[in-house]
């Protein structure tokens, strides 16, 4: 079959009287059939001017085997093609300028690449089988050209020179310096990506991507800081003047010092004329003298208070001395928001002409919340006389009390704080990094970690840069070690207090990860959607246990579901619309089976009984089974007939029932697995993608709209609970039980693989409130999105 016979073909069909007429064409070109039903736009230009010339037509074309096409053949060798006449029907051709116009023309002429085209083995295999045809069978294809097997409808040759559509193959012998062009900005992977898909191609493209990004000094010097961590909160002091925090700032060209007490909130501002070492202990040792000696002080990280001069101080009067974490002002949020009190007094009282003195005599004087006394009278033991009359006595506030709504108060801030960030994993010493230093906090620096976070500074690490300087650096600043040393992936244990789990397992970032599947023994696989690949993981209770590539190549283009027996893994592949075989203990791939006849986006796929494989087909809204291991097509299941729109994922229930995701119907649907009849609607659920049934029989759907995770009973329906929500889980698209309490859900548009581990008993009735009762919990995620 030559790839020219297919403007042919179409040329036939536009002088055939079918206007106005339905008319079924049958050919045993098959490539004709898929190219007739891909977009116009996602076709070479002489074939997109044939399909804009076509589409007056209402044509349905079929393939039917050579053997079966008895009259057409013989014809099509008893007369000859007549020549179009001059004008009839101008040359086609295909302007190579305009595939390569993104890529500059001094790295990559058109001569070089027909050069290179010409003296590549695998180009002038791949130009042989464009020419004369693919064989019929894969095992029949030369063992070079595997990898190009699934696009073989899609290449043609012109001029020397392979497409795939109409994006220019790039020869081995180029790829790099192409990958060089494509970097050019430093935009980063994805702007990468969509720059190559509109001019180049070749198998593997988006690895190397990855890699080139990855690689790239200049985009790791000015990538962007970490996100936000968890709030650390700290811990509220027993009682009065136990620990302080110490600040300075200015208003009106005025330099102050601020003291402020943890536990009663009572500032204490004094003027000064210098910010040095000297001046500030001095006004601190009055101060120590008026209201007593605090057992610990909290400061920044500046001048002052780095000194040798101050570290004296503090020992003489034997502080506990805490600093900050650099360049992050949030760990000392205290001092930072009451600055911003006193200030705003100060500017209001300018404004109108008050006294700042009584303001502030007011400001101490005046209750913190209903149900806590004022900082006067926190600190002090007494209500202060203000402007106000008051008849209330001297008076013992009841610290405990006081403490006790402090504490409750600081946890609800932390839950609320904790839903949109995360924390980040510690690093050991020794540990090569990129960190962020003054003055060019937006830039990245290669260090070395030569002192990891104490008890007492839980996020902030000495590091030493390649130019010989030591500093204190937080989280923020130290990206993770894989972003650019060694871009692998790990599995990391975390413990997240006060939350809903009490142990999190995260993965770093996955690009796009479209389905999850946990076994019992702690194995996990991970299909990555962008990346064409899919990722394994040995046990997951193993820390540091690395996701290596379990499979990429062989034609797997989007791997979305994917479904385990005792022998084989089967991926989805959505773009070529085939089911994938992967032998388990070697890891290599076996073969595969289904196409655009009996699938059209395939994703999520379950195990039937008698050796059966059902998948969801996406597009053609259907639901199909094949054998196995054999992929032999066994029949529809359901399809749009029984309301079926869009369908995402299956599953068994215990007792046979097939539970069906329709995605744009909102609904899971039930069926008889054996018969095929329809049982009804058995959950409605905003955009439903994936869904599992655990253990304990209850049905786990994920809702890509309200990104939630919800629980319904297996035998009725009924809906239990939201299983978990918010907290960064964007567009779920795949659950997976490991066991009973240990669920793992793939965050789609987040790029976050999350683990839910229940054993605390708290549910979310709604996302954001929790109810204490016994139970499979669910919860909220902590997840490492790098």
């Amino acid at each position: 079959m030559k790839a020219a016979s297919i403007p042919n073909d179409q040329r036939y069909l536009t002088w055939s009287p079918t206007i106005d007429k339905r008319a079924t064409v049958q050919t045993d070109h098959k490539p004709l059939v898929s190219v007739w039903k891909k977009s116009i736009v996602c076709n070479s230009p002489r074939l997109q001017r044939l399909l804009l010339r076509l589409s007056q037509y209402d044509v349905n074309i079929e393939y039917l085997k050579g053997k079966d096409n008895v009259v057409a053949d013989a014809l099509s060798r008893v007369s000859p093609q007549p020549t179009p006449k001059e004008g009839e029907d101008e040359e086609d051709f295909i302007p190579v300028h305009m595939l390569t116009e993104e890529i500059p023309a001094d790295s990559t002429r058109v001569g070089d690449f027909r050069r290179a085209t010409a003296e590549d083995t695998i180009s002038g295999l791949l130009m042989q089988v464009v020419a004369n045809g693919w064989p019929e069978l894969k095992k029949d294809c030369h063992p070079l050209l595997l990898d190009y097997w699934s696009y073989r409808e899609e290449f043609s040759a012109e001029n020397g020179l392979l497409f795939k559509d109409h994006r220019l193959i790039v020869p081995e012998k180029l790829r790099s310096r192409v990958l060089q062009t494509i970097r050019e900005g430093h935009f980063g992977f994805e702007k990468m990506q969509l720059r190559a898909r509109e001019a180049v191609f070749w198998p593997g493209i988006t690895s190397d991507l990855l890699q080139t990004a990855q690689g790239c000094e200049v985009c790791q010097t000015f990538s962007r800081s970490q996100q936000r961590e968890k709030m650390l909160p700290h811990e509220v002091p027993q009682g009065p003047w136990e620990k302080l925090a110490i600040d300075f700032f200015e208003f009106q060209s005025t330099t102050y010092l601020l003291i402020a007490d943890y536990y009663s909130r009572f500032p204490v501002i004094r003027k000064v004329r210098s910010t040095n070492a000297n001046t500030t202990t001095e006004i601190l040792k009055q101060v120590f003298s008026e209201y007593g000696v605090p057992q610990t002080v909290m400061t920044d990280n500046g001048p002052p208070f780095s000194s040798k001069e101050f570290a004296a101080f503090a020992n003489q009067y034997r502080l506990d001395y805490i600093t900050s974490s650099p360049r992050y002002p949030q760990s000392n949020g205290f001092i930072e928001r009451m600055v911003q009190t006193v200030k705003q007094c100060m500017k209001k009282c300018a404004a109108a002409g008050h006294d700042p003195n009584l303001a502030m005599l007011v400001y101490r004087a005046t209750p913190l919340t209903t149900s806590i006394p004022s900082p006067a009278e926190l600190l002090n033991g007494r209500k202060y006389r203000a402007s106000l009359p008051t008849k209330s006595p001297i008076q013992n506030p009841h610290y405990q009390v006081v403490r006790e709504q402090m504490v409750k108060d600081k946890n609800k801030v932390c839950e609320h704080y904790n839903k949109t960030v995360r924390d980040l994993p510690s690093l050991p010493q020794n540990q090569r990094v990129y960190v962020q230093v003054h003055p060019q906090y937006n830039q990245w620096t290669p260090a070395t970690i030569t002192k990891t976070p104490v008890a007492s500074q839980p996020r902030s690490y000495r590091v030493e840069t390649t130019k010989g300087a030591h500093c204190f650096v937080g989280p923020q600043q130290v990206p993770l070690p894989d972003t650019f040393i060694n871009p692998s992936f790990q599995v990391a244990h975390y413990l997240w207090q006060g939350q809903t789990s009490q142990v999190i397992k995260e993965l770093d970032k996955v690009h796009k990860p479209s389905y999850i599947l946990a076994t019992p023994q702690h194995t996990l696989y991970i299909s990555s959607f962008l990346l064409d690949q899919v990722l394994y993981v040995a046990d997951t209770r193993q820390i540091g246990s690395p996701a290596v590539t379990f499979t990429q190549g062989h034609g797997l283009d989007g791997p979305w579901g994917m479904v385990a027996d005792d022998t084989y893994l089967y991926v989805a592949s959505f773009t070529t619309d085939q089911i994938h075989k992967y032998d388990l203990t070697t890891r290599s791939f076996v073969g595969a089976f289904g196409n655009e006849t009996y699938l059209d986006c395939p994703e999520g796929m379950a195990i039937g009984p008698n050796n059966t494989i059902y998948v969801a087909s996406f597009l053609n809204d259907r639901v199909v089974k094949f054998s196995l291991p054999d992929g032999n097509f066994l029949g529809v299941v359901a399809d749009k007939s029984h309301g079926l729109k869009g369908p995402e994922d299956v599953a068994f229930l215990e007792d046979g029932t097939l539970l069906i995701c329709s995605h744009y119907s909102d609904s899971v649907l039930k069926f008889n697995s054996s018969s095929g009849e329809q049982l009804g609607v058995f959950a409605r659920v905003e955009k439903p993608v994936g869904l599992t049934v655990g253990s304990d029989g209850n049905v786990y759907v994920t809702s890509y709209l309200s990104n939630s995770i919800l629980q319904f009973d297996g035998q009725t329906g009924n809906f239990i609970d939201v299983y978990a929500a918010g907290g960064g889980l964007e567009g779920p698209s795949s659950v997976s039980f490991a066991d009973l309490r240990t669920l793992y859900a793939a965050s789609y548009d987040s790029d976050r693989v999350v683990l839910y581990n229940s054993t605390t008993g708290l549910t979310y009735t709604l996302p954001g409130k929790r109810n204490e009762h016994p139970g499979v919990g669910s919860f909220r995620n902590a997840t490492l999105d790098r």
